[in-house]
């Protein structure tokens, strides 16, 4: 049957001395569908703050991050 989902959005805060993050949404099969705008992955001390199922963003519940 059908999976039913509810939109729950979050601040994700990920520990890396990385120069950057990049984050992309997913489709369905696991393929890239557009990256996260900047507005949405804010550098703090020790890592990366991320706002993921804010509104105006593409609602999935797959995501990439890469690290640099």
């Amino acid at each position: 049957g059908p999976t039913w989902m509810e939109r729950v959005e979050v601040f994700l805060t990920l520990r890396s001395p990385a120069s950057r993050l990049m984050v992309y949404t997913l489709d369905g099969a696991g393929e890239r569908s557009s990256e996260l705008d900047t507005r949405f992955v804010e550098r703090v001390e020790g890592g990366y703050r991320v706002h993921l199922q804010a509104d105006g963003q593409k609602f999935t519940p797959w995501f990439e991050f890469v690290l640099e």
